[in-house]
């Protein structure tokens, strides 16, 4: 019994983590090396769930097994998510750092007559409020950065400078 705990763990946090990151575009290494990890620790618990009782029957261990590897699952990717590292770029003069992690998947010269709108997937949204403002000026960039739940979500200011909208 104890060795198909093992297995059963392993297997549904190798399928059910490769096709998350598949979706969220995690790399495969990482997704991997979680799901074995996060399917040791729930073989364990569940292992000692079913020691600590009386014999549970598979079915139920499954659903156990289940319910660990996603509540697992979204605990590190919400300390993973909501993490705040200290960024210490170095002096560089005219030089622009990223504003967030991830990986720049567009760059789009804006003219000044020209409708500014932002590409998330296939679907556009149109920048109206910025756009509707004298801000732009005679030439601006927008850049698009993909960002996936394991990027850190805080964004900084690329330049220096005064926020003034």
């Amino acid at each position: 019994m104890t060795a198909v705990i093992f297995i059963s763990s392993l297997a549904l946090a190798l399928v059910i983590l490769s096709l998350w990151a598949w979706k969220w575009k995690v790399r495969i290494k990482a997704a991997i090396l979680g799901a074995i990890v996060i399917g040791i620790v729930t073989g364990l618990i569940v292992y000692w769930i079913n020691t600590g009782i009386t014999d549970i029957h598979m079915a139920f261990l499954i659903l156990i097994e289940l319910a660990l590897i996603i509540l697992l699952t979204l605990i590190i990717i919400l300390t993973r998510f909501y993490r705040d590292p200290e960024r210490t770029p170095k002096e560089t003069e005219n030089v622009i750092l990223s504003p967030a992690d991830g990986t720049v998947v567009y760059v789009n010269n804006v003219e000044n007559s020209s409708c500014l709108v932002s590409t998330k997937g296939k679907t556009k949204f149109p920048l109206e409020e910025i756009a509707s403002t004298d801000l732009l000026g005679n030439a601006a960039y927008l850049l698009g950065i993909d960002m996936n739940v394991l990027n850190v979500h805080v964004n900084r200011s690329p330049i220096s400078g005064k926020v003034i909208l």
